[in-house]
């Protein structure tokens, strides 16, 4: 089997601290990959973003819920500044399950929704499991999917302040924060998998160091795709993801490794 078949472009522009403008649009990712599933961030859930990802087989819709908004100026910095940030209160998250499930009958290759930042949102919005239970419902209603984003440096509260939320993910989507601790990540899959026994895990890869706000070296995102390969194989992992579209331009040396290690990879 491909590997391809296996993984996920995040798709979107947002406004990454030390990204330039990019330029590619939402699709672009997949394209450059030749891959064929999409989580979309950063825009808008409506017709005119989904329109852009028709091509897909699978799209997955954040429902945490990025946004962009406007800055006041500050005379001797900047005139004119926008930023993107969460809007993670449940109301709207809410309001974005069901405007993504409204959005399904006019395309029917949505197949999720992700929550970004699962555990840090809920800490700064005060969100807990029993209220979070209304979303699920309505998600699963719909036959989605509900993806959950979880970190390696969070396991310790995975397993206890936020054990409610486990039983919550239809998709473990799981990423290693600074690419310098990929090195660990054999144990840190031992440990994801011990918290999450019976459950698809998505392992994510980033183009970006965003701890360090700079690209992660072609060796480390090697090093990750060649685990990835190994995982998928033994049935650790049941799928990867790339992020993303908003930080290729900025490192188009991995992008092109990543795309080298896919042509070649197969799954036996």
């Amino acid at each position: 089997m491909d590997l391809r078949d296996f993984g996920y472009v995040w798709e979107g522009q947002g406004f990454d601290p030390g990204v330039p403008p990019s330029v590619l649009g939402v699709g672009d990712g997949c394209r450059l990959l030749k891959m064929n599933k999409a989580v979309v961030l950063f825009h808008p859930n409506n017709p005119r973003t989904l329109s852009r990802l028709t091509h897909c087989d699978e799209v997955v819709c954040d429902i945490s819920k990025w946004k962009v908004r406007s800055l006041d100026p500050v005379k001797g910095l900047y005139s004119n500044a926008i930023e993107c940030y969460v809007d993670g209160h449940l109301e709207t998250v809410l309001e974005e399950v069901r405007n993504v499930v409204s959005l399904k009958k006019q395309f029917p290759n949505i197949t999720g929704v992700i929550h970004d930042d699962l555990i840090g949102l809920c800490k700064r919005c005060g969100l807990n499991a029993k209220e979070y239970g209304e979303v699920v419902q309505t998600i699963s209603q719909a036959g989605l999917k509900l993806w959950l984003v979880f970190y390696a440096h969070e396991l310790d509260e995975i397993e206890t302040k936020w054990r409610d939320f486990k039983r919550y993910a239809d998709v473990v989507h799981f990423w290693v924060w600074k690419s310098e601790d990929l090195f660990y990540l054999d144990e840190y899959m031992k440990r994801c998998r011990k918290a999450f026994p019976d459950k698809p895990i998505n392992l994510g890869v980033y183009l970006r160091d965003y701890h360090y706000r700079r690209s992660v070296p072609t060796n480390r995102l090697l090093f990750e795709m060649e685990k990835i390969k190994g995982y998928i194989q033994d049935d650790v992992i049941q799928g990867f993801s790339i992020l993303g579209t908003i930080t290729m331009d900025t490192n188009p040396e991995g992008v092109k490794a990543i795309a080298d290690f896919l042509d070649q990879a197969e799954i036996y």
